[in-house]
């Protein structure tokens, strides 16, 4: 299969899987991520798809937040989220952690200029989806930690 193909192919199984969960979420916070994270998917895909049919690369957008954390993070603390979520986080990880290998590989192969930038442009976005479900995972397991007393011990800051 053509590496470019797979990541098409990639690229859509994440927009299933976030928009599976951002309705199974629908009742909490979670939801906005995930539908979020679906729309994201979704461009990847189309862009990866203008590439395959040999379309030049048009001005790639900017409308994803450095800190995606920052923006949803806050909102993950509320009432309402369930405790199997770790589950889906550590799934979510994995999918990030996929997309980013094969285009940091595809990238070392690209020929073309508009090739190298949308590979970068995808990396970039991939990581950042990557750091927002790694920090989510890390507050879960953190309010999960029993600590006796904080004043005695080393202690990881957060």
């Amino acid at each position: 299969m053509d590496r470019l193909a797979f990541a098409i192919r990639l690229e859509t199984e994440g927009e299933a899987f976030y928009t599976q969960q951002a309705e199974e979420h629908k009742d909490n916070p979670l939801g906005s991520v995930f539908h979020f994270l679906a729309e994201a998917e979704k461009k990847h895909a189309a862009l990866l798809r203008d590439r395959l049919e040999g379309l030049a690369l048009e001005e790639l957008p900017d409308e994803e937040p450095q800190n995606l954390f920052e923006r949803f993070g806050e909102r993950m603390t509320e009432p309402g989220m369930r405790a199997g979520q770790i589950d889906v986080y550590r799934t979510a990880v994995v999918i990030e952690q996929k997309s980013i290998e094969l285009y940091s590989d595809m990238q070392s192969g690209a020929t073309t200029p508009d090739d190298k930038k949308l590979l970068a442009y995808l990396i970039k976005q991939e990581q950042t989806h990557l750091a927002l479900f790694e920090n989510l995972e890390a507050l879960l397991l953190r309010s999960q930690e029993w600590v006796e007393s904080a004043e005695f011990g080393t202690r990881e800051e957060y």
